[in-house]
């Protein structure tokens, strides 16, 4: 419930506000789901995948070293 629908949701396209408000029908599937990954010996790579951007700080807009990246993850990873 505390997912904020305001941010982009990343490579998915399941958006935020969707998972929020569904999170009664979906909390038993996904809790299997991420039970199973639990039992994995790695971390899904579906939830590894992440769109980077780069976002401006101060100063000179023209130089590279006034950015700095930002990752944009799924909203379902910041569940998991």
């Amino acid at each position: 419930m505390k997912l904020s629908v305001h941010k982009p949701h990343g490579p998915s396209s399941i958006p935020a506000w969707a998972l929020r408000d569904g999170c009664s029908e979906l909390v038993e599937p996904l809790t299997m789901i991420f039970n199973l990954f639990f039992s994995q010996p790695s971390f899904p790579i579906f939830f590894k995948k992440v769109i980077v951007t780069s976002v401006y700080k101060k100063d000179d807009p023209e130089t590279p070293d006034n950015y700095r990246p930002k990752s944009l993850t799924r909203a379902i990873s910041k569940i998991f």
